[in-house]
């Protein structure tokens, strides 16, 4: 339990593309097709609560669902685990959805750790997202040290590729699949209104292409200096480029 003392405030969750806003505590109840949702709700990475300049960002290491109490306590949920495949008296959702098989190593038994992070925050920064994500990052991907034996002379670093624009976070780099050449970047527009961007890279690349999600081209993209492609986001859309 973190209690923030924000009662009423909404939480903002992390998701795999941008934040979402939701309310302290929905109006529970039986619906139609009798299910009782339930007061737990999805995150990724963090979740926050702030009202004004004063607030509270929750990092998580792995662990994806919250709740977000009317008192400004978030809740995480540290363990859940199940004994069968299948159950047909939850409450969420009345009736099984696969057979009703034991599986009792599914019931973690052992020793958990985890970890958590905090960073105080303001409805601006929630608003912009981008310094919480960043923020998120440096708590799940920190810095990794290895030993080099032998070392006598080290280069320089050769340097790598970059994503530089408001609200844009990179979520996939890879090699082209197929008999298609290059590289494949995509990032997403986390923000609630268009913005733009820039991919920097290292080296010289000789061409740009704005991309479907399933590969197909859309047109080329214009180069800048040889080593940089600009790109424009629409509102959460996932934006895909191939260079090669």
């Amino acid at each position: 339990l973190v209690p923030t003392g924000l009662a009423g405030v909404d939480a903002v969750a992390g998701g795999a593309f941008g934040p979402t806003r939701r309310v302290a505590r929905r109006a529970r109840g039986i619906s139609a097709v009798g299910e009782d949702p339930p007061a737990t709700d999805p995150c990724q990475r963090v979740v926050a609560m702030a009202r004004g300049p004063r607030g509270l960002a929750v990092f998580t290491d792995g662990l994806p669902e919250y709740e977000a109490q009317g008192n400004g306590t978030i809740a995480l949920t540290l363990l859940r685990a199940v004994g069968a495949l299948s159950r047909g008296e939850l409450l969420a959702r009345p009736g099984h959805a696969a057979w009703a098989t034991p599986v009792p190593a599914a019931q973690e038994p052992g020793d958990h750790e985890w970890h958590l992070g905090f960073l105080a925050v303001g409805e601006e920064a929630l608003a912009q997202w981008t310094p919480v994500a960043d923020a998120a990052d440096e708590f799940d991907l920190p810095l990794a040290a290895r030993t080099i034996r032998n070392a006598l002379a080290l280069s320089d670093s050769a340097g790598g590729v970059e994503l530089e624009g408001e609200g844009l976070v990179a979520t996939a780099l890879h090699r082209a699949p197929g008999e298609r050449a290059g590289v494949v970047l995509r990032c997403v527009n986390t923000l609630d209104r268009a913005t733009r961007g820039v991919w920097h890279f290292a080296k010289p690349i000789a061409a740009a292409y704005r991309e479907r999600l399933d590969g197909s081209r859309s047109y080329p993209l214009a180069l800048t200096g040889g080593d940089a492609v600009e790109i424009s986001a629409e509102p959460r859309e996932i934006v895909t480029v191939r260079v090669t």
